[in-house]
């Protein structure tokens, strides 16, 4: 009896040890390195990460993490509907199996939120020394990847010189898409900690250093995302005040009224000729105009969660008018959600935007969080799925990293 109690109180006392820093800096030396060699891991990243912040804040302080009100409300309501819609969904019980996992993975986001919050002044060095490594280490892995043709994934999917020579180098290229756009975002938190360390050579090199990269890559988005965030960047620098105001503005208008900017957008001349050519983003057009189709078929409540992938048109696969997704968050909102479930993501992009502007303070840092979120909108707005795990965990991820790196341990306000 007394051997057990010894273990256990050994086994308390190493859990005690164990504190929110901890679970952050591996989730930010992990997350590079893992969006190049299976981005599919990050969803198991996020969850462990979570998993571990909040046995270290019941451990610590006897409850379950603050959530935050702000942001923590507009998800759950977002979420509830989400749920709720796919009793009307296209296939009911195929979207019924997979929200748990989607909801799962917004919990997870906001309890990694809140322990980067509650990193301690000991603890900052050793996460910030955390994110640059980790960095480092997966842009230098994709750079390698893509100069070298895949090798290192050839050999840990066990994919022979036979196999991969058929397919053309852009094919394997093509590979590294997710990877480019996760570097896209988790560049900033890295610009932050440059700037605060007083590295103003580091702020420059990151962005620069990361376009080399991710331009031998097939991710039109990633170069979007930096592009976009790089701007926001200079303009939050110029006009601190304001700008977290005017982004928000831009953002609840871009997603309250997406379905009538597709549709007048489509029949301007420019855009209506770039939509007869056979480019990629041709395609593009093409699904959003279809898509823009159908929410005005149920504009209201939508056609359900996850309905997207079952409403394909002119058949399936590369064949189909809209493969899967819209390839647009706010269209993909729209569709599956409706009006209701637009106001919700509006809610939830504007209250991020106000955490922004009340809890960061420091003209860097507020630039740094508002490129970083601009740079994940425009990969929303162009790319991937919006209820894909691995990609919903790479946001909260990049999130909880630009959070830290903005807020630190010395500049805090009262988070709402």
């Amino acid at each position: 009896m007394d051997r057990l109690a010894a273990i256990t109180m050994s086994a308390t006392d190493r859990i005690g040890r164990v504190k929110f820093g901890h679970a952050l800096a591996g989730a930010a030396l992990v997350t590079p390195v893992m969006s190049v060699i299976s981005p599919h891991g990050l969803t198991v990243v996020c969850l462990v990460a979570a998993l571990a912040t909040g046995i270290v804040s019941v451990h610590q302080n006897r409850r379950f993490p603050a959530l935050g009100k702000w942001v923590g409300l507009p998800v759950a309501g977002l979420m509830l509907y989400a749920g709720a819609s796919s009793i009307w969904a296209e296939r009911p019980l195929d979207t019924a199996l997979v929200w748990p996992t989607v909801a799962a993975v917004f919990l997870a986001g906001l309890v990694l939120v809140s322990g980067a919050r509650r990193v301690g002044p000991e603890d900052w060095r050793m996460v910030r020394n955390a994110c640059v490594l980790g960095f480092v280490a997966g842009l230098a892995l994709l750079a390698f990847e893509t100069a070298s043709e895949a090798k290192i994934t050839f050999f840990l999917r066990e994919i022979t010189a036979a196999e991969a020579n058929p397919r053309p180098a852009t094919y394997w290229s093509s590979w590294f898409n997710r990877a480019a756009t996760i570097m896209a975002l988790m560049l900033w938190p890295v610009v932050i900690i440059a700037l605060r360390v007083k590295r103003a050579w580091g702020a420059v090199a990151v962005p620069a250093l990361v376009f080399v990269v991710i331009i031998q890559t097939q991710s039109a988005a990633a170069v979007a995302a930096l592009a976009v965030g790089a701007i926001v960047f200079l303009l939050v620098m110029l006009w601190p005040g304001w700008m977290p105001r005017l982004v928000a503005v831009l953002l609840a208008a871009g997603m309250l009224f997406a379905p009538l900017l597709v549709r007048f957008g489509v029949a301007t001349p420019l855009i209506h000729d770039l939509a007869a050519t056979e480019s990629a983003w041709a395609h593009r057009l093409k699904i959003w105009d279809y898509t823009a189709d159908l929410i005005f078929q149920k504009p209201l409540f939508g056609w359900g969660f996850d309905s997207s992938r079952y409403l394909n048109a002119h058949g399936e696969g590369p064949t189909a008018v809209m493969p899967l997704h819209p390839h647009n968050g706010a269209l993909q909102i729209w569709l599956e959600l409706g009006a209701v479930g637009a106001v919700a993501a509006t809610a939830l992009a504007i209250a991020v935007c106000v955490a922004i502007d009340r809890v960061i303070v420091g003209r860097t840092q507020r630039a740094g969080s508002l490129a970083a979120l601009t740079s994940a909108v425009t990969i929303i707005c162009l790319s991937y799925g919006i209820w894909q795990y691995w990609w919903l965990s790479a946001l909260w991820l990049a999130a909880a990293l630009t959070l830290f790196s903005a807020m630190g341990a010395t500049e805090r306000r009262a988070a709402p």
